[in-house]
């Protein structure tokens, strides 16, 4: 069966911590993760979900997340 997680992805630790608690409360299974780059690096095929992602970050830019994973399918 594949797995269904919402993927919190910002480089602000409170607002992270705000929306895990926000989602775990209301019955999501949530992965955190400070940079696109992490979540990169972690993602695996098995794992499905959605991603609620900073459009303001520091290094790889939302929309350089989602050119990466277009070219992943």
């Amino acid at each position: 069966m594949i797995e269904q997680t919402v993927f919190i992805v910002d480089d602000d630790t409170q607002m992270r911590r705000s929306l895990t608690t926000l989602l775990d409360q209301s019955g999501f299974k949530t992965a955190t993760l400070d940079s696109a780059e992490a979540f990169l690096q972690a993602h695996h095929e098995q794992v499905r979900g959605c991603i609620v992602l900073d459009v303001r970050m520091s290094k790889m830019s939302w929309l350089e997340l989602q050119a990466d994973l277009l070219k992943r399918n």
